[in-house]
């Protein structure tokens, strides 16, 4: 009854000439522990939903309307069009507005500067029941959960025109299970739809966030980048992807499709790809591109893939574009970046194309040649441990990347 009430509030708000695009927010608290005036004025008076501190920001469409989240665990409760449902896999949290989300705060914090994220993990879920039974053997057929039918179809839904950085997440339990409506059977975790963004800009962000145990029938189990009527250009920085899977289709992790004339070519940026797993092919990452003048070409720098799998090609990384042109065959620049024991059909592979290549420059793989021109390599790693990424001391890789310049945050 409360969703619906704010949700006609905001509705009525919209359509008044005397409200619209004059409202203004600064930041709004979220936590599901505050005992005060559920307002989201302060922490002690925090909402204890997120969903009402994303209804009062879809109110502000204010590009520096920041909504502040104290650790704990939260679930979407409206369906896609924004209305209360009981039917548990339509549940999403939808966020089609400017705004910056940050999570990870322990509840009292007054700057930014103060979160410290491993010690106040708020998770974004799609288990309802708060039941899945959570797997990390890819050869278990129920990978990467089980228990996880009535779990929402997507957990959240963005579009990527709009300003909005996602900060500090963990995204865990999506089932993007719906076999009929591709939007729900892609994207577990999020789907991001490119909405009117003609500029293509880097208007989506998504940083330090964290997404497991998702999973997706027709790709993507983590994140699907929709750019089929527009451009879809997100920065996906510092981000881990572990145990997410397409369970019939390609993208483990993150599938990226671009359809005629259009491009979705996300920056991904400092992340960690571990054991996801796609049926078909790249079990990290898909990339399409699918129609004449269309590109899904990422740029991937400072990246580490191991362990990734995939049932017939691209353990890490497949890319393909099924309407070649003529002129020279589109590449896919790998800055930096160390893949380790990812496999495809049982074998060795790191990445693989059909109609694209790939520019590897400073990385290490094991299908590295020797004497290569860009410094490329195949050695071990020297990774710390089986699930510790941090190269050891003695690493052969430390120090033998070139400086490159990060994508800087948005202001």
């Amino acid at each position: 009854m409360k969703h619906s009430l704010l949700l006609f509030i905001l509705i009525s708000l919209l359509n008044n000439p005397l409200f619209s695009n004059t409202f203004t927010c600064g930041t709004i608290y979220v936590n599901q522990g505050a005992l005060g005036a559920n307002d989201g004025t302060s922490w002690d008076d925090a909402y204890t939903d997120l969903q009402d501190a994303l209804s009062e920001a879809q109110l502000c469409d204010n590009p520096t309307t920041e909504i502040w989240v104290a650790k704990g665990t939260y679930f979407p409760s409206l369906d896609r069009l924004g209305v209360p449902t009981n039917v548990p896999q339509l549940r999403t949290f939808v966020i089609n507005f400017r705004v910056k989300l940050y999570g990870g705060f322990a509840g009292h914090e007054t700057d930014m500067s103060q979160r410290v994220l491993h010690l106040h993990e708020t998770r974004l879920s799609g288990d309802h029941l708060s039941n899945d039974v959570l797997i990390t053997d890819i050869n278990n057929p129920s990978f990467p959960a089980s228990s996880n039918t009535e779990n929402s179809y997507n957990v959240m839904r963005i579009s990527s025109e709009r300003r909005i950085r996602i900060d500090g997440f963990t995204f865990i339990g999506g089932n993007a299970s719906d076999n009929v409506d591709f939007t729900q059977g892609t994207g577990g975790a999020v789907y991001i739809n490119s909405g009117n963004n003609t500029s293509g800009s880097l208007d989506c962000w998504i940083t330090r966030c964290t997404f497991k145990h998702n999973t997706a029938l027709f790709g993507g189990g983590a994140i699907y980048n929709n750019g089929e009527l527009y451009p879809s250009n997100p920065l996906i920085e510092a981000c881990i992807f572990a145990s997410n899977a397409s369970q019939s289709r390609d993208g483990g992790a993150i599938y990226n499709k671009a359809t005629i004339f259009n491009v979705a070519s996300p920056n991904i940026k400092s992340s960690l790809f571990h054991n996801n797993f796609a049926d078909n092919r790249g079990g990290a990452i898909y990339n399409l591109s699918s129609g004449g003048g269309s590109f899904s070409l990422p740029f991937i720098d400072n990246c580490t893939f191991a362990g990734n799998s995939a049932g017939i090609d691209g353990g890490a990384i497949f890319s393909y574009l099924n309407s070649p042109g003529a002129g020279a065959t589109p590449e896919i620049l790998l800055k930096e970046s160390i893949f380790y024991e990812n496999t495809a059909n049982g074998s060795s592979n790191s990445f693989s194309a059909a109609n694209v290549g790939y520019d590897p420059q400073y990385c290490n793989y094991p299908e590295a040649p020797p004497n290569n021109n860009f410094n490329n390599t195949s050695v071990d790693p020297l990774f710390m441990g089986p699930e510790n990424f941090r190269l050891q001391a003695n690493s052969p890789l430390i120090d033998q990347g070139e400086p490159f310049s990060l994508v800087s945050p948005p202001p």
